[in-house]
């Protein structure tokens, strides 16, 4: 099958802080991330549907004590986790 994506994917365990409406904040691990998003593993987590609107903060991503916070968006859903989508501004 030919990769549909633009850029490259890395695989990456990075600690990510997710936040949705009316959902407590959960910390996940990606599997790997690219310029355009990342797939966070559910870990057993009642992850946001296809479509929602999410925060995400990423410290460990930086080095740094402040976090870096990206809006994203459900683009896939699966048992294994979510993809995300990154919403450029």
């Amino acid at each position: 099958m030919k990769e549909k994506r633009k850029d490259p994917r890395i695989d990456a365990s990075i600690d990510v802080v997710v936040k949705a409406p009316q959902r407590d904040k959960l910390t996940l691990k990606t599997t790997n991330l690219s310029r355009s998003g990342l797939f966070l593993l559910s870990s057993g987590h009642d992850l946001p549907e296809q479509g929602a609107t999410i925060n995400l903060s990423m410290g460990e991503f930086i080095q740094s004590d402040q976090s870096l916070i990206l809006q994203a968006r459900v683009a896939r859903k699966t048992a294994e986790g979510v993809g995300i989508e990154y919403i450029k501004s």
